[in-house]
């Protein structure tokens, strides 16, 4: 069983967006879908830009520096790079 970390209010996450919330000294990108949430290491790794400040369509969040996508149930980068899910 994974263990849970307490980061914060939902409700102060808007249905199609994301947000930066620090965890332990690490950040972390949560985006919510409906009552869903998804949580990624918030490093996109081209460059290191900030993936919660990025667009997201419901399930893809689109790096803010050079458009890379990664989906957010997954991990999974469009271009062979993965960010960690957390």
């Amino acid at each position: 069983m994974p263990d849970w970390v307490l980061v914060g209010d939902a409700p102060k996450i808007d249905t199609g967006s994301g947000a930066t919330i620090a965890v332990d000294g690490i950040e972390v990108a949560v985006f919510r879908n409906g009552d869903l949430l998804h949580a990624i290491v918030d490093r996109c790794p081209h460059q290191g830009a900030s993936l919660g400040s990025g667009s997201f369509d419901g399930k893809c969040v689109t790096c803010p520096l050079h458009s890379w996508k990664f989906d957010v149930t997954t991990g999974a980068g469009d271009r062979g790079q993965d960010v960690t899910r957390v």
